[in-house]
């Protein structure tokens, strides 16, 4: 049956390729609820649009690739499960917490510099860069932007935090996380 796996807790590859862009998408739902949020500060409000095209942009690389894997992966719908259930779950419920935190709790710029540094250092960044290091990218329509490069908005982010974050914590996360990806990028 179509969209069933052999093993009810894992996932294949079109149908986590699937769930991993829907999770792209609701983060960048988020990033445009922070624009909302910080629209008194058009510096910040135009950051987190940003962020949130950057999410808009992998999910429809991911969308791409299961549009375009059965052609040139013929035994992806067969082959053994990608990745458990549980993985997409976790990813859910961290951005439940994010949500949550901004919807409920303190609103301040710092609260939500610390959400997207925990979702843009979660699992889902690293999955999304591992599908995108596998496949060639002339197999993913728009793939090759180095605004989709999720290292790129990372990068960005860090930038801002170390602008306009209170916290000194948060400065030493973003610094951290910078100097990884730099590595990564050049290395």
């Amino acid at each position: 049956m179509a969209g069933q796996t052999s093993q009810p807790g894992a996932l294949r590859a079109l149908e986590a390729l699937q769930a991993f862009a829907e999770l792209e998408m609701r983060v960048a739902r988020f990033y445009e609820r922070l624009a909302e949020m910080f629209d008194d500060e058009p510096e910040v409000s135009e950051f987190w649009l940003r962020l949130s095209a950057e999410e808009i942009g992998h999910a429809d690389a991911l969308r791409s690739t299961v549009e375009v894997l059965p052609e040139v992966w013929p035994s992806c719908r067969a082959e053994r499960p990608l990745i458990e259930r549980a993985v997409i779950d976790k990813l859910s419920r961290e951005i439940d917490a994010c949500e949550v935190l901004m919807n409920r709790h303190e609103r301040s710029l710092d609260t939500a510099f610390r959400c997207a540094l925990f979702l843009e250092s979660s699992e889902l960044n690293d999955i999304y860069q591992w599908v995108m290091d596998s496949l060639p990218t002339v197999w993913i329509h728009g793939w090759g932007s180095e605004s989709e490069n999720p290292g790129r908005h990372i990068l960005s982010l860090c930038q801002i935090i170390e602008r306009r974050a209170q916290d000194p914590q948060l400065h030493a996360q973003a610094r951290t996380l910078r100097r990884q990806w730099e590595e990564y990028l050049t290395g």
